[in-house]
């Protein structure tokens, strides 16, 4: 799927069920073509039911699927969505997610934010969430929760286990200069085991800044 701008869907914006090695790549989702006017997926949606979340793309069962890439037209923008600009639930292991702009808008500075936040990965493995040095970095900024007692962080992974999330700016605009927070930056909760956030080349670095109130936070039981 590539090169779609999807809006004001009542439910998710994507949804992908048992499926492997499915490529998004240049997608506006919750945004027009012109990268800043929003429409809003999920706006009428329980959060019952599965489908129903209001995520911007939602994967369940999911494995190796790859979320934008390296190259300038593989960017996918990721914003105002009801629920999560992208969650990754059950199964949906292997997962690549690079280039992306989720809670901001095309320009990489206006806040347009997802309420329950930018990336969610839940009993979800090996998921990679930037790399790739400085074309493979996502914007992860803007997400402040508009749902009521929702906190929103950039990155939210739980019962998972070899996540790493390298390369990214998480509570900045593109630039990494100006703050666009998130309610929170990461947040690495119960049941995760072998993630790693940043890494020892400079390349690996993520910056964590800007964001209402905490920047990494991690939790058990």
């Amino acid at each position: 799927i590539k090169g779609l701008s999807i809006i004001n869907c009542p439910a998710s914006g994507i949804f992908t069920g048992s499926i492997d090695n499915v490529s998004l790549k240049g997608l506006y989702l919750g945004v027009e073509p012109d990268g800043s006017t929003p429409g809003q997926n999920g706006g009428n949606t329980s959060n019952t039911v599965p489908i129903n979340r209001g995520d911007n793309m939602q994967l369940s069962g999911t494995t190796n699927p790859t979320i934008g890439g390296i190259n300038p037209a593989d960017r996918f923008i990721s914003v105002s969505a009801a629920g999560s600009g992208i969650a990754m639930g059950e199964g949906s292991h292997n997962a690549t997610i690079q280039g992306g702009y989720i809670g901001v808008g095309a320009n990489g500075t206006t806040a347009m934010s997802n309420e329950r936040g930018g990336v969610q990965a839940y009993a979800s493995n090996n998921i990679s969430i930037g790399g790739g040095g400085l074309s493979g970095r996502n914007v992860l900024s803007g997400n402040t929760g508009n749902a009521a007692g929702t906190d929103s962080f950039g990155v939210n992974i739980g019962d998972s286990t070899g996540g790493v999330v390298q390369g990214n700016l998480i509570g900045t605009d593109w630039t990494g200069m100006v703050a666009v927070p998130n309610t929170s930056g990461v947040n690495i909760s119960t049941g995760t085991t072998l993630n790693l956030v940043g890494g020892d080349d400079a390349s690996e670095r993520n910056i964590i800044s800007g964001n209402n109130v905490v920047g990494i936070v991690l939790a058990g039981d």
